[in-house]
């Protein structure tokens, strides 16, 4: 078989706080390796934000901050990063909207934790999993380094005038009513998996992501195969090749033993 590169996202695809990895799905990504195919992550999550228990599943590359910033084989391929003038102005539309940022970089999480929402203010595993990294924003606004931010705004209202103001500078993903990200305009999963396969000579039909939420479908476009997790969200099962089964029932080495890859 020719060889493949499959995109795995992260969070509901093949972890999840609640669970964390599957043995399954680690020893699924080896075979894939060991039977000579590339795997990748494909994260919303900057880097600073993948946690060690994840890459030690053993990756080939990372493809990061939904397309902002890539490394393949240790070597460094991309690190597009929001420019401080940019930062600035969008912390103050942020703070006058009452809308609570996590800025994410390549080697640090920025954000303000007694400025944060009740229920979120007491991530006590993401403070101890994350502690080396998570800077404060207040005082550090003028040295930030970040290749996107997450916002948390429940008010309807105040999340739409945060994207009318902010939308010619950054993508704007909105999950739900719970979270938003802000990605720099042009930039998405998709774009990251076009360019490495461009830089790695590897053609469309060879590549495979699997994926579950808003933030995948342009990963899935770019993709020859896209593949939705059982747990996935309505508009992402719909524009997939293929559904597989829940995160936690399977769903990653099922669909990999599906199409012949281990």
């Amino acid at each position: 078989m020719t060889r493949k590169a499959v995109f795995f996202d992260i969070d509901g695809t093949i972890y999840n706080f609640k669970v964390g990895i599957q043995e399954s799905t680690r020893k699924a990504i080896c075979d894939l390796r060991a039977n000579g195919h590339l795997a990748f992550i494909s994260t919303g999550r900057s880097r600073a934000y993948i946690s060690q228990d994840i890459l030690d599943i053993g990756f080939d590359g990372v493809l990061a901050a939904c397309g902002t910033y890539t490394y393949y084989d240790d070597k460094e391929l991309l690190n597009v990063e929001i420019s401080k003038e940019e930062i600035l102005h969008t912390l103050e539309v942020l703070r006058r909207l009452e809308a609570y940022p996590v800025i994410e970089g390549r080697d640090y999480l920025y954000f303000d934790k007694p400025d944060y929402p009740e229920e979120k203010s007491k991530g006590n595993l993401f403070d101890e999993m994350f502690k080396d990294v998570i800077r404060p924003v207040r005082g550090f606004e003028d040295s930030i380094k970040a290749n996107k931010i997450t916002i948390f705004c429940r008010e309807k209202e105040k999340l739409d005038a945060v994207a009318k103001e902010l939308s010619e500078v950054y993508e704007i993903i909105i999950h739900g009513m719970v979270y938003t990200e802000l990605v720099p305009k042009g930039y998405s999963k998709g774009t990251g998996i076009i360019d490495i396969c461009k830089r790695l000579g590897i053609k469309k039909e060879d590549t495979f992501a699997l994926g579950d939420s808003t933030n995948d479908l342009e990963m899935f476009d770019a993709a020859g195969t896209a593949i939705c997790m059982g747990n996935g969200t309505d508009d992402a099962k719909a524009v997939a090749d293929y559904v597989t089964d829940h995160m936690e029932e399977e769903g990653v080495p099922n669909a990999l033993r599906h199409f012949g890859l281990i």
